[in-house]
């Protein structure tokens, strides 16, 4: 695999707050105890590739972008035989090292932390909402480790990350991996900054997911060339990562990443195997809220031509992009079909980009000029209808009625209605492979960018991946009309292989490490 590694200095900023301390029986902060000192440096990991380590797949992957952080806190926890020690350090206690080509991106503190000689183990928190710091204090010491390890619930990606008035990212980071020092009894602060010094990887705690495309708008053609209308009007939404999160990333004893909802599977309703029985599980576990944020907030895909590396997608990213937390499950075996298939990814618990577009049917593949002429009225909202036979239709009242206006009858067949002309497709956000996907979890850390680059068929008319019974639709913003004859192409239970492929989507993923696909699509 081609690999062009590209980087960018990061831009650093660190808010004011104060240096604390928690003491093993002391229910309030309390100054450190001890009789040596540690000092902690801290890296951002803008080259731990997502193929590095257990089973963080590097699928489609394109480099590294350094990014453009604001660090607002740092929190550091010394935690140790029964007793916790931490700091929260100021911009003066921090010496920043940009990256380079070579190196990452290092935070050297100027200041130690006190505390006992011994084994510790060392976390760090950049930028973290108050309600983790506190959470973790008032679990200090005896719950500490419990706390950290706990699911982080009831909390968005939007308060752990955003933008500031700067424009740059301001997103919580934490440990990379474990990080372990035996401190040595003695040592003073300023021998601390060699003696004593713990070096701790971070990595951001979210995913970030761009689409952009190659043009504003794109024909849709028939097998024979004859073009069936135009895509417009191309917006995008993220669903179905998780609303928990791990403040640290988690493996299993097999070594493979776990999340909160890790081994939830969509279970299937035997009656009606389009639906579920478990809805009210899959929406506490999967964050569906850009979905309805962006009905009326619209996020325009980018037009950008060959994007392709590294660095330049990680700058469009900062002008329009999502957040969403990981999801990950159980893979298959290598070289597994669809047939064979052993992994628990399905299309209700795989992390999906939803494409929204606006279709206009050419002229000459209306039914007749009277369906033409209906369509093409002062004040249509853009609504149509497909029939069976591969023409569109406005008015479908009248089906093959002798003695009727002829050219208002139409032929009597299965109709497909498109509300104001929206016309949707689903994309994986990292998938294993484009055409036969199986495995497409997606990790914290990461760019993930995918590049429309056309689209080979009409898409749905609406989404059948929402927590919901489609039949009784409540809060999903693009619901089945109603009366709709037809069964979707796939359906939460699915294998995430496509029947068919409806666009063409080439995907990159960026340390932010880049992965970058290009895509045509279909349904």
């Amino acid at each position: 695999m081609n690999r062009t590694v590209r980087t960018l200095l990061g831009l650093l900023t660190i808010g004011l707050v104060a240096l604390t301390s928690c003491k093993k029986d002391e229910k309030e902060p309390q100054k450190n105890e001890g009789s040596t000192y540690v000092s902690v440096a801290i890296n951002l990991q803008s080259s731990l590739r997502a193929g590095d380590s257990g089973d963080d797949k590097e699928f489609n992957y394109k480099g590294t972008w350094n990014g453009k952080d604001a660090i607002e806190t740092i929190a550091v926890y010394v935690v140790g035989d029964g007793e916790v020690s931490y700091g929260k350090f100021s911009l003066n206690d921090f010496n920043i090292t940009p990256a380079t080509d070579g190196d990452n991106i290092t935070i050297k503190p100027k200041n130690a932390i006190l505390t006992k000689p011994g084994a510790k183990k060392i976390y760090a928190l950049i930028n973290a909402p108050e309600e983790i710091t506190k959470t973790l204090e008032k679990s200090m010491p005896t719950h500490f480790n419990e706390a950290y390890a706990k699911a982080v619930e009831n909390m968005t990606t939007a308060q752990v990350a955003r933008a500031n008035a700067a424009k740059e990212d301001l997103i919580m980071m934490s440990n990379a991996d474990e990080c372990k020092i035996d401190v040595i009894d003695g040592v003073s602060k300023e021998e601390a900054k060699t003696k004593n010094l713990a070096k701790v990887n971070v990595k951001r705690v979210v995913a970030r997911v761009i689409l952009t495309t190659t043009k504003d708008t794109y024909p849709i053609k028939l097998e024979d060339g004859t073009v069936l209308g135009t895509i417009s009007n191309i917006t995008y939404a993220v669903a179905q990562g998780e609303k928990a999160f791990y403040i640290s990333q988690q493996k299993n004893e097999a070594g493979s990443i776990i999340t909160p909802g890790y081994k939830f599977l969509p279970a299937v309703d035997p009656a009606d195997k389009s639906k579920l029985t478990n809805y009210a599980e899959q929406e506490k576990i999967y964050d569906y809220s850009d979905l309805r944020y962006t009905v009326d907030n619209p996020r325009a895909a980018i037009v950008a031509d060959n994007l392709t590396a590294a660095l330049e997608i990680g700058k469009k990213s900062l002008e329009s992009s999502a957040f969403i937390f990981e999801a990950s499950h159980k893979f298959g075996e290598a070289r597994q079909t669809i047939a064979d298939y052993s992994g628990d990814f399905r299309r209700g618990n795989t992390p999906y980009v939803l494409v929204r577009t606006k279709f206009t049917p050419a002229d000459n593949m209306f039914y007749n000029n009277y369906q033409k002429g209906l369509f093409q009225k002062a004040g249509h909202d853009g609504t149509f209808y497909r029939g069976e036979d591969g023409l569109f239709y406005v008015d479908i009242r009248t089906k093959d009625k002798p003695g009727k206006v002829q050219e208002r009858n139409v032929p009597k067949q299965k109709y497909t209605k498109f509300e104001a002309g929206k016309v949707l497709y689903h994309v994986f956000v990292n998938p294993d492979d484009v055409l036969k996907t199986l495995d497409a979890p997606a990790y914290r850390n990461n760019i993930y960018h995918i590049s429309v680059t056309g689209f080979k068929t009409l898409g749905l008319n609406w989404n059948p991946l929402y927590p919901e019974d489609p039949d009784t639709p409540k809060n999903n913003p693009d619901p089945k009309p109603k009366d709709d004859p037809n069964t979707p192409p796939y359906v939460p239970g699915d294998f995430n292989t496509p029947k068919e492929t409806y666009l063409a989507v080439e995907v990159n993923v960026i340390p932010w490490n880049v992965h970058s696909y290009n895509i045509e699509l279909s349904l």
